[in-house]
């Protein structure tokens, strides 16, 4: 009988032990990673230009925080299929009768061996709540690609914005020191004053201030856009003008209860408070089923009694107020599209109005006005300074059409993104 007894345990020991593995440590170091970032390939685009839909692309594919979110996926996925695993098997030996004396038969009746039995709706309950943590997750994840898209999109007008007011300080520049060089001239030859010319140096010397000043702006904007796109901080890429862009969002005109219609039927946050709901319904579930003894099969019986937890009262209270409290966060949620459908409405329409007014009235008018001075010089009807004024007027004007029209743009950009269906081109794997 002990040589039964030995092989016996020859047996399930080692099987106990043949699938367990030795860890190995794996540290990361941050200068070692740095290294690695500069010593890495820079990030290459599909197209020289970015558009809206090539940049959104580059940065769902790039981010360095998204790709840290998409390992979130693979997580909740592998503890989904954890969730539908059995219980593992306990194998015990009590070999006290052995010991104070007994028989070999009482060493083998010292083996037991139970498997531990789901309680009523707990494997089901178990699965429900790994597949909401899983979509859960998916949701968050499909609420951050939604909000970068804005900053992608928002950091791209930005950036067009920044290289047009660039351009007109350059033109202004060339202009000032044109200036400055017809004055001089013209006091060389007794036919302008020494005030003229101060007067044009010290507009010559604040275009220069400015022209520095739109440099460093484009240069973080850029900086700004590289970081979201994941690519290197000088990387190199070109993006449309403003004009260029203005086809880029085209949406329907819809007035505001539509577009919260709309609104709510596809907004990742809105479906990301949804899936928070449904996990926590899910909690509930499994808390509740919680409530049932547990029960363990094999050479005998056991059970265990929750009685000190008062049958798991105090854990199912507990889910029941989280899920009031996402109940509760679902239904703001849907509070904040609604408001916010109004404010953006009014946004793109007053947008789009002070726009209108500006390429249709206000820079045509200046235009001609410039032009009507210059005539005015040419006659000795005006002086070089009052032409001079002119022209910044409409340098002026310009600049504020450039931030008139990116204000346009950024709100027909947001209005898009508000209905949750931001630009992708079509093949991006989402």
């Amino acid at each position: 009988m002990s040589r039964t007894l030995r092989t016996i345990t020859g047996a399930c020991v080692p099987l106990a032990f043949v699938a367990c593995t030795s860890y190995t440590p794996a540290p990361l170091e941050p200068a070692d990673l740095l290294q690695d970032l500069r010593l890495s390939a820079p990030l290459e685009f599909s197209t020289e230009t970015l558009g809206p839909s090539e940049a959104t692309a580059a940065a769902l594919q790039h981010n360095p925080e998204l790709l840290a979110m998409r390992e979130s996926v693979g997580i909740a996925d592998s503890l989904l299929l954890e969730a539908g695993i059995w219980p593992d098997i306990n194998l015990g030996w009590g070999a006290m009768d052995w010991i104070v004396g007994g028989t070999s038969d009482d060493a083998i009746t010292g083996l037991s061996l139970g498997i531990p039995l789901f309680r009523p709706d707990e494997r089901d309950a178990l699965l429900a709540d790994a597949e909401a943590s899983r979509d859960l997750v998916r949701a968050r994840l499909l609420d951050a690609e939604w909000r970068l898209t804005r900053r992608v999109q928002g950091q791209l007008l930005s950036l067009a914005a920044a290289q047009e007011h660039v351009a007109l300080a350059q033109h202004a520049e060339k202009i000032a020191e044109s200036t400055v060089t017809f004055l001089q001239r013209g006091l060389d030859a007794g036919a302008a004053t020494r005030f003229d010319l101060e007067m044009a140096m010290l507009q010559a010397g604040k275009v220069h201030q400015r022209l520095q000043n739109t440099h460093r702006a484009m240069e973080i904007a850029r900086l700004q856009l590289s970081a979201l796109l994941g690519a290197h901080p000088h990387s190199t890429y070109r993006v449309p003008s403003l004009d260029t862009l203005k086809s880029s969002w085209v949406s329907k005109t819809l007035t505001a209860p539509a577009l919260t219609d709309l609104a709510l039927a596809q907004r990742p946050d809105v479906l990301e408070s949804q899936a928070q709901y449904q996990k926590a319904e899910a909690a509930l579930r499994l808390e509740m089923a919680k409530q049932w003894p547990g029960l363990e099969l094999g050479t005998g019986i056991s059970m265990s009694l929750p009685l000190f937890s008062g049958f798991h009262k105090r854990a199912v209270k507990t889910a029941t107020l989280r899920r009031d409290r996402a109940a509760t966060q679902l239904k703001t949620a849907v509070a904040n599209v609604r408001n916010s459908a109004w404010l953006i409405h009014q946004e793109a329409v007053g947008r789009g109005q002070e726009w209108a007014s500006f390429r249709d009235f206000v820079t045509p008018r200046l235009e001609a006005s410039l032009r009507l001075s210059e005539q005015a010089q040419q006659l000795g009807s005006l002086s070089y300074l009052e032409v001079l004024f002119a022209q910044r007027q409409l340098n002026d004007a310009q600049r504020d059409s450039v931030d008139v029209l990116f204000a346009h743009l950024r709100a027909q950009a947001d209005l898009v993104w508000f209905l949750g269906a931001p630009i992708i081109p079509a093949g991006t794997d989402q």
